[in-house]
């Protein structure tokens, strides 16, 4: 999977993505995504005392996901970077509200944490689903890839009429 990612710099966007919060050097900086989804957003800043459920608060997702600033909506990534090699992440998913797993939103996170220089290339993210690990593999313009590994359940079956 390749990720194009830009730091927000404008600064309504910004505030939009931040949550109206500041971010500061031990923070995962707003960083916009292209992961297969145009208008991802992941990155939003928390503090290192963060709890999972300050992370995991709803309406946060909700507000954010419809700000003005984004007239497309996007996907939020929710992180708290617990050391340089993980993460611990809760998404918020347009249209569909809190998710137990975002697979590119997930491999987002991991692209930004290392351009924030809070994270190495191979880290742990630990989702209300599950552990992923990812891989972000720098080999060259034409390897610049994040590689994701984690379990596989089935959640549903069903017949189609």
């Amino acid at each position: 999977m390749r990720i194009c990612l830009r730091k927000i710099s404008n600064g309504e966007r910004r505030t939009a993505a931040s949550g109206g919060q500041t971010p500061n050097s031990s923070t995962l900086p707003p960083f916009a995504a292209n992961s297969s989804s145009p208008s991802t957003t992941c990155g939003t800043p928390v503090a290192s005392t963060t709890t999972s459920a300050d992370l995991a608060r709803p309406e946060r997702g909700a507000r954010l996901e419809r700000h003005p600033a984004f007239p497309n909506r996007i996907n939020l990534h929710f992180v708290r970077v617990c050391s340089r090699t993980e993460v611990e992440v809760y998404h918020w998913e347009r249209g569909s509200g809190a998710t137990l797993a975002c697979g590119t939103g997930a491999c987002a996170v991991a692209v930004a944490g290392v351009r924030a220089g809070l994270t190495e290339r191979k880290i742990t993210a630990r989702l209300p689903g599950g552990p992923l690990q990812l891989d972000w593999r720098d080999g060259g313009p034409d390897d610049n890839h994040v590689f994701m590994t984690g379990p596989a359940a089935e959640v549903f079956r069903g017949t189609w009429p």
